[in-house]
């Protein structure tokens, strides 16, 4: 499925290649943020925001709990609540769930093709 919610839906029925789906997921967005780490020094913050960032307290922790090495410390009881700030205040690095507002980003993108 292209939803994100019926692969979780799936996975926590026990379904082995929705559990493989949300791993595979899992690695790509750990490998992009340690790829991006590296090229850029270091991080300051790690943001998850869109549908499935802002939804998935369960991608979050799958994604967070493997990058301490980064200076992620992880707070999963904060995920699970779904605070906003999802590190502990000890982290070097701050995670954090920002809700997009997509709505607002199409008219001003619609604005600007209109008036330029």
């Amino acid at each position: 499925s292209s939803d994100h919610r019926a692969i979780e839906e799936a996975m926590h029925a026990g379904d082995p290649n929705a559990i493989r789906a949300e791993k595979v997921l899992a690695n790509r967005i750990i490998c992009t943020i340690g790829a991006y780490a590296a090229e850029m020094g270091g991080l300051d913050t790690v943001v998850f925001t869109g549908g499935i960032g802002e939804n998935s307290p369960t991608l979050r922790r799958d994604v967070l709990e493997n990058l301490g090495l980064l200076g992620i410390n992880f707070d999963d009881e904060k995920n699970r609540s779904r605070a906003t700030i999802l590190t502990r205040p000890d982290s070097r690095v701050v995670a954090m769930v920002v809700p997009t507002n997509e709505e607002l980003q199409i008219m001003r993108e619609a604005r600007a093709a209109l008036s330029g």
